[in-house]
């Protein structure tokens, strides 16, 4: 479970990159898009969220090395 959460965390990861990269170059209103305040609100979520999930999979490797009880429920979360 934890192999699939850091295989979907890469995936977020690069969605986020390619979204920062595509409001960087895309013009509207004379403006790149990552100019716009609500687009930098919604891609600060993102990089929130994703770090948040980049904790979680840390917290569950360490808990199965570990040999910790608890490494299905940081899988789950």
């Amino acid at each position: 479970m934890t192999l699939s959460s850091a295989e979907t965390l890469g995936a977020t990861q690069a969605a986020l990159d390619t979204t920062v990269d595509y409001t960087k170059q895309r013009v509207q209103f004379g403006q790149p898009l990552a100019s716009f305040q609500a687009l930098q609100h919604r891609m600060s979520n993102m990089l929130i969220q994703t770090e948040l999930t980049r904790s979680l999979i840390y917290a569950a490797c360490n808990a199965a090395d570990s040999g910790r009880d608890d490494a299905a429920r940081f899988a789950r979360a």
